[in-house]
């Protein structure tokens, strides 16, 4: 644990808040903390130890007692650390029980708290615990160690230096197993002894075991299991003989069904190609009638390229007296349009004189649209200046009003920082007064959790001490069962000597040659004794876990009983958690708007600022529209004046341009109409002339097309017509009849030859299977499927017989080596419960130096460690004395430590120790179990040392020595910090902080020059 940098706050002698940043200090790792008595040093010692613990370096002062008397009422008392261990740093937080003002100015009693974070490098601070009880539980989990072994090994206080050194063996014993995490070898000693008794329970287990296989046998001994197995043996081989005779006549019986089943299939066979054969020939008319039908389509192929022709002339006259008859209806449209276009021509001649006098008006239209186009001009012009006055005006209308906003914003801006300032003020105390609020409201809340929860802990308490009286009666019937049962075990033992008892032999047991009442065996199978003790184990063992579970139950309701209690003294009375809510919502508002007028201070005085430079740019924009307004009034008059002269000049009628405008149009297009209208009638005249010749032309020569198609039809109809007689039909209508499509033709011939195949197919097929029965009568399947299914049932039965016998004589062997094998693990485990016994008798401390496994342990560490403190002992006290473990002849070795006299020889109590040499060898002592602790793997690590006092009792040679040995210390990383009036150290140790007392509380400083 390496301590970075510490807070506080209303603690101790300090008023105020005040920091400790062990990293000024640099590379100094050695420091002094001076000051006046009652300055506040202890304060240093206090804190550390209260912020990882909730207590003070010193029984004497009580963590309650650690409010400083100088802070205000409102300053509340609290500890923050940040340490780290290894590379992982944590910060805690802690606050211990304390008044704090409340509504209406009334003090009320607020809880402790505690939270623990872990610092990652990167991001917030992750919360690990948040509570008083889990925080404690994860400090001395992080740490190793708890407040009392951190006051002996980290802090050394005033009046409690020596402690370690003195302490009773008992008290070092836990100091020295929590520090050096031995705990491990007192559970292994806890873990040998419980092996120990499993392995006790195991062998007894395994003697049971190999007698419950033995009464399953049926025998007393393996030997007898063994015999019983050769005899079901030769049982087994006979079995197997009488199954293998049942096999032989089964496969017979199949054989021969399966040959009349074959035999059964060549008469169906037979059947069946007969009526196949009959179908196929009932079919033979009809596929004559397709054999001549593909005969004439065959025949009809010899026609089809005079068909061909026939088509193709036909379509060829179709197609050319069509054209024929459009041509001549072309013609004659051709002539029509000819004679429109002429008299279109003679129309159009008189527009030609009308469009010379439409020429001479549009000069005179130019010239008057020019003078009303200058008018026009003038009056825009005018009208424009009389748009930017009255955009001048609205710009200086908007620069007014533009001024009196920005007057206004700067006089909000002065309110706002009035306002700020005064939040920033009212600040501490609403932060005061909502964490109080809030720590009531969370007091209220918790306590009104509280009771449900105690309510179902006192059901639970009910539920455990009925379930610790039911295990309580069930032990003592077990244990009535266990005993009935052992001596059930003692009467049957006896009646099964008794039965092996004769006339004249001695007994087993007395030896006597006379039987007169031999004991008899008890009625009904008597119990198991050993399953009786396992039941009265069990049975306690429940019993305890029920006892566990009551107390467990009752420290629950008691930590809960004690809470509510604690959580009602805090609170006033009458208060509740709705009140307490309303408060803390209150307060939480109240501060919200404070602190957010606070935290906009810098805002709201760059607003101020930024709003007085608005309000000078504003009033200088004013002053440049008022100029620009002045200047577009003197424009537009001037505008507005010459356009009034330029109109009186100009008729009333010739004023508008776009009436001139569109006169001209008017007149223009006219033109253009005209002369549009004359050259089109000319080129449709010379259009329709040309079309005309084009279309007469193309009229003879479609007639001459179309006699010629007619003449190539007439030769394809007589062509056809010698081509069907050569073929052998009638006529040409015959011929096209018996024509068919290439795949209908394709299909007639491959139904033809497909009927063929399978009528030849047929008629071999019936003749072969009519053979292969010639002589053969129908076989009797009936009688020789029930002949084979007799033989299987046989075959099946004599299985079954051998199968049960093979089980039998498996599960009797599996018994015989079960039995074996439980002798074995008997002997197995009568060895093991001896070896695991020994050494749990050792572990436990049963040995001839009557040591246990962990006090050889810290024994050997305590060896360790006082090595270590000598060699710093010898340095401070010139070799005088040395620490050692006390041993003494006859008795267990402990942690008893004295101390060695060079000078007389003699060893002595370490309490004998003056002052001086006490602090010395406590000093070394400390020192030396930090370097054992940080020498073993996974023991905690000790980075920081603080010493209250004891300088005072060296002379000036032993604290030569001493401060030689401190100030060899740091050489690695570790923090050593003392605490000492001793104005010599002040010379020695330049780096120090330094703690200045006041009238107001204390203050501390750092100094490393």
């Amino acid at each position: 644990m390496r301590p970075l940098v510490l807070r506080l706050a209303a603690f101790g002698a300090y008023a105020g808040e005040q920091e400790f940043d062990f990293s000024v200090l640099g590379q100094q790792r050695l420091f002094l903390i001076h000051g006046p008595t009652g300055a506040g040093k202890t304060t240093l010692l206090d804190a550390l130890c209260f912020a990882f613990f909730g207590q003070s370096s010193g029984d004497e002062r009580e963590a309650g007692h650690l409010r400083s008397h100088h802070a205000a009422p409102a300053q509340p008392t609290w500890v923050e650390l940040d340490f780290a261990l290894g590379e992982t740093r944590y910060r805690i937080r802690r606050a211990p029980k304390q008044e704090a003002p409340g509504r209406g100015g009334k003090l009320v009693q607020r809880g402790g708290e505690a939270v623990l974070w872990r610092l990652p490098e990167a991001g917030p601070p992750l919360v690990i615990a948040d509570q008083v009880p889990r925080v404690a539980e994860q400090v001395e989990a992080l740490l190793g160690y708890r407040v009392e072994e951190f006051r002996q090994v980290v802090l050394l206080p005033q009046g409690r230096f020596r402690e370690l050194l003195t302490a009773p063996p008992g008290d070092r014993q836990r100091i020295l197993a929590s520090l050096f995490r031995t705990q491990l070898y007192a559970r292994l000693e806890e873990a040998l002894a419980l092996q120990a008794k499993s392995a006790l329970a195991a062998a007894q287990q395994a003697e049971q075991h190999r007698r419950s296989l033995l009464g399953e046998a049926g025998a007393a001994s393996p030997e007898e299991a063994a015999a019983a197995l050769e005899g079901l043996q030769a049982e087994v081989a006979r079995a197997a003989t009488a199954a293998g005779e049942a096999e032989a006549a089964a496969t017979a019986a199949q054989a021969a069904l399966e040959a009349g089943r074959r035999a059964a299939e060549r008469h169906a066979e037979a059947r069946r190609a007969t009526e196949a054969l009959a179908a196929l020939q009932a079919q033979a008319a009809g596929m004559a009638a397709k054999r001549d039908e593909a005969a004439a389509a065959e025949r009809a192929l010899a026609t089809a390229p005079q068909s061909a022709t026939l088509a193709a002339a036909d379509e060829a006259a179709r197609e050319t007296a069509e054209a024929a008859t459009r041509a001549a209806s072309a013609e004659a449209a051709a002539r029509t349009r000819r004679e429109q276009a002429a008299l279109a021509q003679a129309e159009a001649a008189p527009g030609r004189a009308e469009a010379a006098t439409l020429r001479q008006g549009v000069a005179a239209l130019a010239e008057a649209q020019r003078a009303a186009e200058a008018l026009a001009a003038l009056e825009n012009s005018a009208a424009e200046a009389a748009r930017r006055l009255a955009a001048a005006g609205a710009t200086r209308a908007t620069a007014a009003l533009t001024e009196t906003r920005r007057r206004e914003a700067r006089i909000a801006a002065e309110a706002a920082q009035h306002a700020a300032a005064a939040a920033a003020q009212q600040r501490p105390g609403l932060q005061a007064a909502r964490d109080h609020a809030a720590g009531q409201a969370k007091d209220a809340a918790a306590l009104a959790a509280l009771g449900p929860e105690i309510t179902r802990q006192e059901a639970a308490l009910a539920k455990a001490t009925a379930a610790e009286a039911t295990a309580r009666a069930v032990l003592e019937e077990a244990r009535t069962a266990r005993q009935q049962a052992e001596r059930a075990a003692l009467a049957a033992a006896a009646a099964h000597w008794s039965a092996r008892l004769r006339p004249g032999e001695a007994c087993p047991v007395c030896g006597a040659l006379d039987h007169p009442a031999p004991a008899a065996a008890p009625a009904g199978a008597p119990a198991d004794p050993e399953t009786a003790r396992a039941a009265e184990e069990d049975a306690a063992t429940a019993l305890a876990d029920r006892q566990r579970a009551l107390s467990q139950a009752e420290q629950a309701l008691s930590r809960s009983r004690d809470r509510a209690a604690d959580l009602r003294q805090r609170l006033p009375e009458g208060f509740s958690a709705t009140a307490a809510t309303a408060a803390a919502r209150e307060a939480d508002a109240a501060l919200a708007v404070a602190e957010a007028l606070a935290q906009q201070a810098p805002a709201t005085a760059r607003a101020l600022a930024q709003a007085e430079s608005a309000l000078a740019a504003a009033v200088a924009e004013l002053a440049t529209a008022d100029a620009a307004l002045a200047a577009a009034t003197t424009e537009e008059a001037e505008a507005r004046h010459e356009a009034a002269a330029r109109r009186r000049q100009i008729p009333e009628e010739a004023r508008d341009p776009a009436i001139l405008a569109r006169r001209l149009h008017q007149a223009e297009t006219a033109i253009a109409a005209l002369e549009d209208r004359i050259r089109a009638a000319e080129r449709e005249d010379s259009a329709a002339e040309a079309a005309l010749q084009a279309a007469i032309q193309a009229a003879s020569e479609a007639a001459g097309r179309a006699a010629d198609a007619a003449a190539r039809r007439q030769a394809a109809i007589a062509a056809l017509e010698a081509a069907a007689h050569a073929a052998g039909f009638a006529d040409a209508a015959a011929a096209r009849a018996a024509q068919r499509a290439p795949a209908m033709l394709a299909a007639l011939k491959e139904d033809v030859e497909t009927f063929g195949r399978a009528l030849h197919q047929a008629e071999l097929a019936a003749a072969r299977a009519t053979a292969e029965i010639a002589g053969q009568a129908p076989p009797a399947i009936e009688a020789l499927t029930a002949a084979e299914a007799a033989a299987r049932d046989a075959l099946r039965q004599a299985r079954d017989a051998a199968g049960r016998l093979a089980e039998r004589l498996a599960a009797t062997a599996q018994r015989l080596q079960n039995i074996r094998a439980a002798e074995a693990a008997l002997d197995a485990a009568r060895a093991a419960h001896l070896l695991v016994s020994d050494l749990a008798e050792t572990a436990r401390g049963k040995n001839d130096r009557k040591l246990s496994l962990q006090g050889f342990v810290l024994a050997g560490l305590l060896d360790e460690a006082l090595s270590a403190a000598n060699q710093r002992l010898q340095a401070m006290l010139g070799g005088r004395f040395s620490l050692r473990r006390r041993e003494e002849p006859g008795r267990a070795i402990g942690l008893d430590i004295e101390v060695l006299d060079e000078w007389t020889g003699q060893p002595r109590p370490a309490a004998t120790l003056s002052g001086g040499e006490g602090f010395c060898a406590a000093l070394a002592l400390a020192l030396g179990l930090a370097d054992t602790v940080q020498a073993h793997a996974g023991a905690r690590r000790i980075d920081a040392l603080f010493i209250d006092e004891g300088f005072g009792t060296l002379d000036e040679e032993a604290l030569d020595r001493a401060m030689d040995i401190l100030a060899s210390l740091p050489a690695g990383d570790r923090l050593v910090g003392i605490i000492s009036h001793v104005a010599e150290l002040r010379a020695r140790i330049p780096a120090r902080l330094e703690v200045i007392p006041g009238p107001r509380g204390s203050r501390a400083r750092f100094v490393t020059g």
